[in-house]
């Protein structure tokens, strides 16, 4: 994991790049584990965004076929405190396992 913030927000880069594959059993991992549900999930050519909500925050795990997999707070830029709280959680609580 690699976190960046380098568009403004905190974005933590899961892989690099990599096949679409990979953020299928990603997002299968993130279910599993984590117990997420994944509420609103976008697909255009050559990217991904799913959303979920984790500790009262909106995230998303999005997939950028030329860069790789990332999670970030679904608002971007313009995350709450809140929901800027609730990532960090995420993060460590992923970190945990």
């Amino acid at each position: 994991m690699v976190l960046q913030t380098a568009k403004g927000y905190a974005e933590v880069q899961l892989l690099g790049a990599c096949d679409v594959a990979l953020f299928y059993k990603t997002a299968d991992w993130l279910r599993q584990k984590m117990g997420i549900t994944f509420t609103n999930k976008a697909e255009y050519a050559g990217s991904i965004d799913w959303q979920f909500q984790f500790a009262g925050a909106a995230l998303l795990l999005r997939y950028l076929l030329p860069t790789g997999i990332f999670l970030c707070p679904a608002a971007g830029a313009q995350a709450t405190d809140q929901e800027k709280a609730g990532f960090k959680k995420f993060i460590e609580t992923l970190q945990s396992e």
